[in-house]
C-alpha cells in the first residue's frame, strides 16, 4: 500500500509498480481442483502471452484504477 501511494504521490520517483498479493496464495494453480487446471493454465497464458493480455493490463493500470484499490484498501 505504502508503494502505490507513493507512485501516485510522487510519480518522479518511480519507474514502475510490482504487486505482489500473498493474500491469493490460495488461488495458485496447485491449489485448485484438477479439472480446472488446464482452464486457469490456458487463461493465464493469454494474459501473458498475448496483446489480449497486453491490453488488458494497460487498460487496468492507470492512476484511476490504481487510485480505487487504495481506496479500497484504506477506507
Amino acid at each position: 500500500v505504502v508503494g502505490l501511494q507513493a507512485a501516485i504521490a510522487e510519480p518522479q520517483i518511480c519507474q514502475g509498480i510490482l504487486l505482489l498479493n500473498i493474500s491469493l496464495r490460495m488461488l495458485h494453480i496447485k491449489k485448485q481442483p484438477w479439472y480446472g487446471r488446464p482452464f486457469i493454465r490456458s487463461f493465464q497464458r493469454l494474459l501473458r502471452d498475448t496483446s489480449v493480455g497486453k491490453f488488458f493490463f494497460k487498460a487496468i493500470a492507470t492512476k484511476e484504477s490504481v487510485k480505487n484499490i487504495l481506496c479500497q484498501v484504506l477506507f
